[in-house]
């Protein structure tokens, strides 16, 4: 997996207050379906944030964040990564995409006379997993901006600042 964005915001509220706050504000998917854009719950201190996919392509960005006690209000340290059922199925296209590609290439050096000897089963995953990381990378990029629509959503509801 690529590495997880972590980002520390403060808010004056104290942490009971933070995690009531947004708890008001946010949907538990499991319990009530919605087509907000943020779902997700926030109990015991902890906050767990999903954007929800306006389209099937879309990524999924999950924020899990903790809430901690500091002598100005409420430390709040977010972590934001890809849903991991996102990159698996990423990776998963990628090898189906790397599987394609080598039985073409084989098909097309075969019509001139050339044969790979089962060189193709070699060079499969090496080719599907480049391909599956290649998709992984592109995809990651879109999820950029709902790492920000997490921790704006976040901050807006906590009344919080990022900490420079």
């Amino acid at each position: 997996m690529l590495a997880d964005r972590v980002e520390v915001l403060n808010s004056p509220l104290n942490p009971d207050a933070c995690q009531e706050r947004l708890a008001e504000r946010v949907t538990d998917p499991m319990f009530l379906p919605t087509l907000a854009p943020v779902t997700g719950w926030a109990r015991d201190g902890q906050a767990h944030l999903r954007t929800t996919p306006r389209f099937r392509q879309d990524p999924v960005t999950v924020l899990e964040a903790t809430f901690e006690a500091s002598s100005d209000g409420t430390r709040i340290v977010c972590r934001t990564q890809a849903a991991p059922v996102d990159s698996m199925m990423t990776l998963f296209m990628g090898m189906v995409v790397g599987a394609v590609a080598i039985v073409m290439l084989t098909g097309l050096l075969g019509s001139f006379g050339l044969t790979m000897l089962g060189l193709q089963w070699l060079l499969l995953p090496f080719v599907g997993g480049v391909i599956g990381v290649g998709l992984l990378i592109l995809r990651r990029g879109g999820a950029g901006s709902h790492h920000a629509l997490l921790i704006s959503f976040l901050a807006d509801a906590v009344q919080a600042r990022p900490v420079t």
